[in-house]
């Protein structure tokens, strides 16, 4: 299954409506398990990681999202290596513990986004997902001509 075909087929949110009473915001999802808020979380993930190559947050192999597992709090889901942005399916993430041993994925782990982002969710056990980038307009371009 693919990240396309996972968007299509995930219940539509209802954004911003009017009422008589005034502006309604979105109710945020409500899961019958954790498995099921797990499987409905990466989704977005994955949308998240392709959002960034649409807007060119994507230089190279740099840049991760990750996403704190509700079933077990001490793993997040991280996007591979070599894999790029705009091609990441649901199936291509990967599940991490704390101490980088991968639990669940087909794919290896860029050490560096491991180490940034490990050191986060352990660190603050109240954030669910983190992101960090890199694009043509970051650190390097300073040393190259212009941003290819």
């Amino acid at each position: 299954m693919n990240a396309r075909t996972d968007l299509q087929s995930a219940e539509p949110e209802l954004g911003l409506t009017f009422t008589r009473e005034g502006l309604k915001w979105p109710e945020p999802p409500v899961f019958a398990s954790r498995e099921e808020e797990r499987a409905h979380r990466k989704i977005p993930l994955t949308a998240c990681l392709r959002i960034f190559a649409m807007f060119g947050f994507d230089a190279g192999i740099a840049g991760h999202i990750s996403y704190r597992n509700p079933v077990r709090e001490d793993h997040f889901w991280v996007n591979p290596l070599g894999v790029h942005f705009s091609r990441i399916n649901v199936s291509d993430l990967v599940l991490v513990d704390h101490d980088g041993n991968i639990v669940d994925g087909k794919h290896p782990i860029n050490a560096a986004g491991y180490a940034i982002h490990s050191r986060i969710h352990r660190a603050r056990p109240d954030v669910h997902a983190a992101a960090h980038s890199y694009s043509c307009y970051g650190p390097w371009p300073r040393l190259a001509s212009r941003c290819r």
